[in-house]
C-alpha cells in the first residue's frame, strides 16, 4: 500500500489522507473533476505545472504533524 485516503492510521511508510467518511464522497467528486481536467489539459505534459514543491522530498511524519 502506497496511499489510504480515510480510516485507521497507517505506518509511515503509507502517504495518509485523514478524513472523515461523510467527507469522503465529496472528496472523491473533486478528485474525479480534477484528474478529467488533467486529462482534458493533456496531463503529464505540463512539466513544472505543480510548482516547486512537487520536486521537494516528501516527509510524511511533518504533514501529519501539521508541518
Amino acid at each position: 500500500m502506497i496511499a489510504l485516503i480515510g480510516g485507521p492510521e497507517p505506518s509511515l511508510d503509507v502517504c495518509w489522507i485523514s478524513i472523515t467518511e461523510t467527507e469522503l464522497d465529496d472528496v472523491w467528486d473533486d478528485f474525479r473533476q480534477i484528474i478529467s481536467d488533467l486529462l482534458i489539459a493533456g496531463y503529464p505534459g505540463c512539466i513544472g505545472c505543480a510548482g516547486p514543491a512537487a520536486t521537494e522530498p516528501w516527509d510524511e511524519q511533518s504533514r501529519r504533524d501539521g508541518f
